[in-house]
């Protein structure tokens, strides 16, 4: 599987997931999430945003928090993802991003 990754830490220590699958529906979260979460890596474990992308200007995002699982509701997270996506594609990222749902 090809991964298009970037780690951040705004507050918390965060990674993106975009490209992942078509839409992030699909994705196995409960199978996923917790081995981002405890990966090696991240030995404070990590918050995962797995990204979808709508648009060039639009993603819609699900999140793993750390601690927590699946989390319904992570401004940060989609302010983060967005300075992630500008980052990745370097300047042409998205500007608006929602939790499990598309943000207008």
């Amino acid at each position: 599987m090809l991964l298009s990754q970037i780690a951040t830490q705004p507050l918390l220590p965060r990674a993106y997931f975009y490209d992942i699958l078509k839409q992030v529906d699909d994705l196995d979260l409960y199978g996923l999430g917790p081995k981002c979460e405890k990966h090696e890596a991240f030995p404070a474990k990590i918050n995962t945003e797995f990204v979808e992308i709508l648009s060039r200007q639009h993603v819609r995002m699900v999140v793993w928090e750390r601690g927590a699982g699946r989390t319904l509701a992570c401004g940060t997270g989609a302010c983060a993802t967005v300075v992630a996506g500008e980052v990745m594609y370097q300047g042409g990222g998205p500007k608006e991003a929602g939790e499990g749902q598309f943000l207008a």
